[in-house]
């Protein structure tokens, strides 16, 4: 994988013993987002090999929105995206598209954009160009 370009990755949320119930909750509520991440396989939405892992949180508006970041920590380097995205009505995010604002290692210089496909796994096509 060329550190420019375009590559996909699938997340798998990692549960958390007592998830915050972000569907009754109040603007201002903070989700946490802790995935596993692996590199898509040849085909669609299937996982393929280990690729890191996503850490992020965004919090709830008044507008039922969920403003935030994530941080994909992947082996050669990580990569910052961050934006807002529509609530699902239940305990995630929904489909949209973060700005990829950064990044380390092979990543440094990087900008770009993050389409987020929010079923359970999710989907991110980062897309990458030198900033």
């Amino acid at each position: 994988m060329d550190a420019s370009g375009e590559f996909v990755i699938i997340g798998v949320d990692e549960e958390d013993e007592s998830p915050p119930d972000v569907a009754q909750s109040a603007p201002g509520m903070v989700l946490p987002v802790t995935q596993g991440l692996f590199w898509e396989s040849d085909e669609e939405w299937k996982r393929g090999g280990e690729a890191g892992r996503a850490h992020g949180a965004f919090v709830l508006t008044r507008r039922n929105k969920l403003a935030g970041s994530l941080t994909f920590s992947l082996e050669r380097g990580d990569l910052v995206a961050t934006g807002v995205l529509r609530f699902d009505g239940e305990k995630s995010f929904a489909d949209g598209t973060l700005a990829l604002v950064g990044g380390t290692g092979e990543f440094r210089g990087k900008i770009g954009e993050v389409h987020v496909e929010a079923r359970n796994p999710k989907r991110y096509r980062i897309n990458t160009a030198d900033g």
